[in-house]
């Protein structure tokens, strides 16, 4: 009732004024109707928008829906998120909605304004990093070994690994994961086949006014070939949906020198059951 009465106001209080009307231009009129097809389309998919009276209760409900769409349509979620703040600076921008509001189905009109208000509360949304379940990552590293002696040489690698992290099905927000997997490197002009684990713990979310892009890691890994090539490393990681960065220092075992990789991660998705 009270998105209705605002919108009431808004519009009164423009007619008022004579400001010329969005619907009278037809390059805005476009962006209205584009706005009004894609959020429709977005909305219908996400679901019904619970506007329960108790703030917890409505968080953790339409909190929910958020997670499982982004749990299997991390792409879709994210377009989203970013549908609902275009039509909120759109309409912040234009002063008006009358038009987007006419482009709208009528029977998606209630449900698309409670999810814009959903996300104008001024609440820190639960997290959407470190999803429970197995992921799986692809990492190509590029560095040195023995960087504090006279023979720095090149170190090089391409990893691949599964990852689980841990915490309640369906449910994000989680602080550990283990992963492990294959690893190919190339060290001066020696390649080794090896083994590699890494355990990563999340410290923070990058989500700038509460728009997901990704999360700040600590990690450390262990790399073997259960022979002579032996590495222990720890380092920092960000990631931003399927792609990622890291830098890591390491430590060979044997030789007990020091090197680091930068590593670039790409095909960073949640496996589906």
């Amino acid at each position: 009732m009270g998105i209705k009465i605002g919108i009431l106001l808004l519009l009164v209080s423009f007619n008022l004024f004579g400001q010329k009307k969005c619907c009278d231009s037809l390059a805005c009129k476009a962006r209205a109707e584009g706005l009004a097809q894609k959020i429709t389309f977005l909305v219908a998919i996400v679901g019904k928008c619970s506007v329960d009276p108790d703030p917890a209760i409505k968080k953790r409900e339409n909190g929910e829906l958020l997670i499982v769409l982004k749990g299997e349509n991390n792409a879709l979620y994210t377009e989203f998120i970013k549908t609902v703040n275009d039509v909120k600076t759109f309409i912040n921008d234009v002063h008006q909605d009358e038009c987007f509001m006419n482009a709208l189905p009528e029977g998606q009109y209630v449900n698309i304004y409670n999810w814009l208000a959903y996300f104008d509360d001024p609440v820190k949304f639960s997290s959407a990093e470190f999803c429970s379940g197995f992921k799986r990552r692809v990492e190509i590293n590029q560095g040195a070994a023995n960087i504090f002696t006279s023979c720095a040489t090149n170190l090089g690698s391409l990893r691949g690994y599964v990852g689980y992290t841990f915490g309640k099905k369906n449910n994000c927000g989680g602080k550990l994961r283990l992963m492990a997997g294959p690893a190919f490197f190339l060290r001066g002009n020696t390649s080794y086949f090896a083994f590699s684990s890494k355990l990563g713990v999340r410290i923070s979310d990058v989500d700038p006014k509460n728009f997901p892009l990704g999360n700040i890691n600590l990690f450390g890994e262990f790399t073997s070939n259960f022979n002579h090539f032996q590495y222990a490393a720890l380092g920092a990681e960000v990631e931003l949906g399927p792609i990622g960065l890291n830098f890591a220092i390491n430590q060979d075992i044997y030789s007990n020198r020091q090197g680091f990789l930068i590593g670039f991660i790409f095909a960073n998705r949640k496996i589906k059951k």
